[in-house]
């Protein structure tokens, strides 16, 4: 298992490595499956503070662990870096703990049908109003894997979409949950001359 400890506007002591070392490592051992594949595991930890409006500072520790198959992440806040690990950490297991069922699920229905994939129908927007953006995110270590997969990996994080990279086409896709409950949708990026980043 591999471990990678980074931090933002916070100088963190070796005592809270530690900790979140151990904490980690005895969450690598949480689950039987997690045991059977150690040495594919990798997780990196990031810990930013933040001073909020009376200029206590906030601690945020975000948590991506990539296993088979899966991108597992938690994330948690608070003022003491002790207690907002075993807060992340409790999510995790939860995580965790819906990766293992998938898992399990899948081994005992290896040729189940991928959910499916349906087309959708743009509608035109009339009188659209301003929005506002209030939190920008920042998406990186995107990894190529299958549809599947990646519907997949959005269960087990708890979300509505997901964006990776498909492995057939090496192109950026997004997987999301369809309001209706029809199935999912699945946005490819058609990659043209010129454009940075296109293998054309």
């Amino acid at each position: 298992m591999n471990i990678q400890i980074s931090s933002e506007h916070i100088e963190l002591l070796d005592h809270h490595k530690d900790y979140i070392l151990n904490k980690l490592d005895v969450l690598s051992k949480y689950s039987e499956i997690l045991k059977m594949k150690e040495e594919a595991i990798n997780i990196k930890v990031m810990v930013e503070s933040r001073s909020i409006k009376d200029s206590t500072q906030h601690i945020i520790i975000k948590v991506n662990m990539s296993v088979p198959h899966a991108l597992i992440r938690g994330e948690a806040s608070g003022q003491v870096i002790e207690e907002v690990v075993d807060l992340v950490v409790e999510k995790l297991k939860r995580q965790i703990d819906r990766y293992k069922e998938k898992h399990m699920h899948n081994m005992h229905n290896p040729m189940q049908a991928m959910p499916s994939m349906q087309e959708t129908t743009p509608e035109a927007v009339v009188n659209e109003p301003m929005y506002k953006i209030t939190r920008r995110k920042l998406f990186t270590d995107l990894y190529p894997m299958s549809e599947m997969e990646a519907v997949d990996t959005m269960e087990t994080l708890g979300h509505t979409f997901f964006i990776f990279v498909n492995e057939r086409t090496d192109r950026y896709n997004l997987v999301y949950k369809r309001s209706d409950g029809q199935g999912y949708g699945l946005v490819e990026l058609e990659q043209r001359e010129g454009v940075i980043g296109s293998n054309d």
